[in-house]
């Protein structure tokens, strides 16, 4: 793979760059004054097989006119990465050499790119250039989400819920309207079956890149959006203490992969927010941060709010990370013995059903998409409904389709109950009276005939029951 590196002398990069080695098959290009005079040599002999890693200064209008020359030239843009850390450390140079690595092993990461459904704006990286108002026809392309059909579950959607702007409609399978979208990926993580993918930002790429940028002790990675990461201030940061990522958004990750990301390596994990960006404290990072907190690891994951201040937090020092299992019930069981805690969205939640109201009609187990909720059988041959909370990520799926409301789902941990699973209700079937077959739970049958004035019995199964009706019709 080939990587061209772009760094633009008068946007803040030193000539120094030039004999910095990033590894084989990367370039440097660095001119003194690159963005004005260089675009058009950039790529003379046109770059649809090259990856560009573009090294952000202050001014985004420069920023964007050596993307256009990339893009222009055929440079995919999913191949087009641009890095902002170079611009917030004090010390570019020092800052720049693991980025640029990180960024070439997750770009060596990109899966093949027939197909990857974009969407036109007339934005580059939240930011209209002032060329726009004179060639207002002149768009850019960004990755949206596509849906794995085969994955999605009918009934299901969440991924509507999640997005911000509306763009899915309801389905089976949803459907995206590219030009609603704003690619800031918050459905991905919203999806317990993992049917929505993001080419080039899915959650393995992201923790290849994430790996790279581990490479000192006692480091703190600062995490973003593109629009946070422009707000933070030039040279703000000290390249022996910080590693920064870009992501689509602040929600674009489910509280144990950020969780996976501090287990890098990493001593704590700030995400950046200012305004209104990222649906301000409603995301998988509030999320991992008050489960570290109910285990009794404060601090490894906080939030940096440029509205309050302009200072990065101080690093952490003395709360080691917790050795990790699949889901958050069975992290916490690992450090504490006992605890239980609220969180404040979805990550893990705790499934009740009022005995009373519930008939055991089997639907909140059938559109469970994770199968915490299931109906067993037992020995005797009654049907019992059976959680097992650390596979419930809180969904509250089971919740909205109860037509009783018996079901309840409280979004948090309790270590105790992590490892067993819990019967919520059991009940016997009732046997048809003709031919012995199972007909439905007697709560259920009891239900329905409270509600009947029809003369006719409810203990046949389906198939014996028009033979009933038959023979009343006779009479």
């Amino acid at each position: 793979m080939a990587v061209v590196v772009l760094a633009c002398g008068h946007c803040g990069f030193p000539p120094s760059l030039a004999s910095v080695s990033f590894g084989p098959g990367v370039e440097l290009r660095w001119d003194r004054s690159l963005c004005d005079h260089g675009p058009k040599t950039l790529f003379p002999g046109g770059g649809t097989s090259t990856s560009v890693i573009l090294l952000g200064g202050p001014d985004p209008e420069s920023q964007i006119r050596l993307a256009d020359a990339a893009l222009g030239a055929g440079v995919h843009p999913l191949r087009l990465r641009v890095l902002e850390s170079g611009r917030l450390f004090r010390d570019p140079t020092a800052a720049i050499v693991p980025h640029v690595r990180a960024a070439v092993s997750r770009l060596a990461q990109t899966p093949r790119l027939d197909g990857a459904p974009l969407r036109e704006t007339s934005r580059f990286r939240g930011h209209v250039p002032r060329r726009f108002f004179l060639n207002p026809l002149h768009r850019y392309s960004e990755v949206v989400p596509q849906v794995d059909a085969g994955r999605c579950r009918p009934g299901c959607d969440l991924c509507v819920r999640a997005c911000p702007t509306s763009a899915f409609t309801a389905g089976s399978p949803p459907r995206l309207d590219p030009t609603k979208c704003v690619s800031c990926a918050a459905c991905l993580p919203a999806c317990p079956r993992g049917a929505l993918g993001l080419a080039g930002g899915d959650f393995p790429i992201v923790e290849r890149e994430v790996e790279t940028l581990a490479d000192g002790p006692g480091l703190s990675l600062l995490v973003g959006c593109a629009d946070s990461m422009r707000r933070l201030p030039d040279g703000v940061l000290d390249s022996t203490r910080w590693r920064v990522l870009e992501l689509p958004s602040l929600g674009s990750l489910r509280p144990m992969e950020i969780l996976r990301l501090l287990a890098k390596g990493f001593s704590q994990i700030v995400s950046v927010q200012a305004g209104d960006c990222c649906a301000r404290g409603l995301h998988g990072f509030a999320v991992a941060g008050a489960f570290l907190n109910g285990i009794g690891r404060p601090g490894l994951i906080s939030t940096w709010d440029l509205d309050v201040t302009r200072v990065p937090p101080a690093g952490r020092s003395g709360v080691p990370t917790p050795p990790l299992a699949a889901t958050l019930p069975e992290t916490a069981a690992e450090v504490i013995s006992s605890g239980c805690f609220a969180l404040p969205g979805r990550g893990a939640a705790l499934v009740g059903v009022a005995a009373d109201r519930c008939t055991m009609c089997r639907l909140c187990a059938e559109r469970c998409p994770s199968g915490a909720l299931r109906i067993e059988e037992t020995a005797d041959g009654s049907a019992r409904l059976a959680f097992d909370h650390a596979s419930c990520d809180g969904c509250g799926l089971c919740r909205d389709v109860c037509p009783e409301h018996a079901v309840t789902v409280r979004l948090g941990v309790d270590t105790e109950a992590a490892g067993r699973l819990e019967i919520l209700k059991e009940d016997a079937w009732v046997l048809c009276a003709a031919c012995g077959n199972r007909v439905a739970p007697k709560e259920m049958v009891a239900r329905i005939a409270s509600r009947m004035s029809l003369p006719m019995s409810l203990d046949l199964c389906p198939d014996c029951k028009p033979r009933r009706a038959f023979e009343l019709l006779r009479r």
